[in-house]
């Protein structure tokens, strides 16, 4: 039912229903407010078509079944003898939410599953009791393809789960597990319903993420011998599997390769020792295919860079957009380095983890860069300024000098055609305070200093110079709009160094009133 219906009457509802065809009242039953008798009748009338149900309130487990359990008091391990009759029986698609007391309809879920066997995808949203949920997996949902196990924190025996979800399986999503294993008697109770080894020969898809108590290789190593080459996604504890030889070997045996690591795959070990410069360069180096890496971590450095330089030649998205407040950091000779061996970059995001806050001029102009399909670029650009000395004459030397740099480095940026974010703002942090401050040795952005290079940026949506010494005034903004067709915002106007000028905030009032709060 569509969320548009969920305020209306139960009497305009039962209207509706008498309109609509079979098929479109079987998509999906959620709780709205059909709690009337007539809704009621209607939905038993109904409930054979019924292929969807999201379970969202305790109360509809009584309505679901035709007669109540003699008892709610059910214990989770005992076996239903007499099994509750199900309103419905053709389900494709099980969501069971929030249970606050889940122990008091345990009865009532696992009739709920057992008798609907043709369960393609089947998620839980709440603590469901391990013994349940492994029985469940192991013999009730024979046809089952996708799997997922909620963000609320499930505890069991992890290696159990996986190793006896059913040979169908094609998506498996375990949001906050942590492993406990199950002692041998309920153990040897679960090995007499299952036989033998399962096969998950149909898996595509595996994010796990939580807590595996330190035995990921244990834990994970049965179940990846048992998948094959379908398998070509793994998140969430990437790290947890590049770390361990035996399942990089395992993984690589079924022909998988890593192509992305993510926030994720580094959550699990922030706050660790393992997750230092050195370990994140081995798991790095584990694969010459990358596509995506985020290292939003304060560890990465010199040897992460090195490790990024070897294997990203297919590298698409980089973001290193963490600071770095201990240890050697990735400077910007680091990161010009990537760039001048990583053809196929689009996204290069490096707002913090950089050394120092920012890439110089000297870096970027040092070697030309492989790539020329950049879209979206986030890095503070340091240049040379004579006003930042205390009072350079405007054409002095100096100064002429630092426009000829920044004319150079605003050329090397004009080359990337689909270039759609040009982000050079924001505050950096100072070497000595270690406070924010706005950014001096910057890009002026000014006409004279080379923002005329730029003009082969036709796709530019997004230009950021905030909390910079940008020198923009009106030229500069009637050249951005002139030549930048789809240039839809410039924040900074609000937030620079120095206060607009009147005639900016004049023009800003009158061209591009938006503008001016950015």
């Amino acid at each position: 039912m569509p969320p548009t219906l969920v305020k209306l009457p139960t009497e305009l509802l039962l209207n509706i229903f008498l309109h609509l065809r079979r098929h479109d009242l079987a998509q999906c039953v959620r709780r709205l407010r059909f709690m009337s008798d007539e809704t009621q009748q209607a939905l038993v009338r109904n409930a054979a078509f019924v292929r969807e149900l999201h379970v969202a309130d305790e109360d509809l487990y009584d309505l679901f079944f035709l007669r109540t359990p003699s008892s709610l008091e059910t214990q989770a391990t005992e076996t239903i003898d007499e099994p509750i009759a199900s309103l419905f029986t053709n389900l494709h698609t099980l969501v069971l939410h929030y249970i606050k007391h889940p122990r008091q309809f345990n009865q009532c879920i696992v009739a709920l599953v057992r008798q609907n066997p043709g369960i393609r995808r089947f998620a839980v949203h709440y603590n469901m009791m391990a013994e349940i949920l492994v029985n469940l997996l192991s013999n009730h949902l024979p046809n089952m393809q996708e799997f997922c196990l909620t963000r609320i924190s499930w505890h069991g025996d992890v290696k159990w789960l996986l190793e006896n979800l059913p040979e169908t399986i094609k998506t498996v999503a375990l949001l906050n597990v942590h492993h406990r294993r199950m002692d041998m008697g309920l153990n040897a109770k679960a090995d007499q319903q299952v036989s033998g080894v399962r096969h998950h020969h149909n898996l595509q898809s595996l994010h796990i993420q939580g807590q595996l108590a330190e035995q990921e290789v244990e834990v994970l190593l049965p179940f990846l011998e048992s998948c094959s080459h379908k398998l070509k996604s793994v998140t969430g504890l990437g790290m947890a599997f590049l770390k361990h030889h035996e399942l990089v070997k395992a993984m690589a045996k079924i022909g998988f390769v890593w192509s992305e690591l993510t926030d994720d795959d580094f959550l699990r070990y922030l706050y660790e020792d393992f997750l230092i410069d050195w370990a994140i360069a081995v798991s790095i180096s584990r694969s010459s295919q990358w596509t995506k890496i985020e290292l939003r971590t304060t560890s990465a450095g010199p040897s992460t860079a090195s490790a990024l330089v070897l294997n990203g030649a297919n590298l698409e998205i980089l973001d290193i957009d963490g600071y770095t407040a201990r240890g050697p950091g990735m400077r910007g000779s680091h990161l010009q380095e990537i760039l001048s061996k990583a053809p196929r970059l689009r996204t290069l995001r490096a707002h913090w983890l950089i050394h120092d806050n920012s890439i110089t001029a000297r870096d970027i102009l040092s070697s030309e860069w492989a790539t020329t399909s950049l879209e979206h670029v986030d890095f503070k650009i340091n240049v040379p300024r004579v006003d930042d000395e205390g009072g350079g004459a405007p054409d002095s030397p100096a100064a002429q000098s630092s426009r000829a740099i920044q004319r150079q480095v605003l050329r090397r940026l004009g080359q990337q055609k689909n270039l759609r974010k040009l982000m050079v703002g924001g505050k950096v942090v100072s070497s000595s305070t270690e406070d924010y401050e706005f950014q001096r040795n910057c890009l002026e952005m000014t006409l004279e200093s080379g923002l005329d290079e730029l003009a082969g940026l036709k796709n530019l949506v997004e230009l950021d110079i905030h909390d910079m010494d940008h020198r923009v005034g009106v030229p500069e903004l009637e050249w951005m709009v002139e030549n930048f067709p789809k240039l839809e915002c410039v924040k900074g106007m609000a937030q620079s160094l120095n206060s607009p000028s009147p005639e900016v905030r004049e023009w800003l009032q009158t061209h591009r009133s938006q503008w001016a709060a950015m």
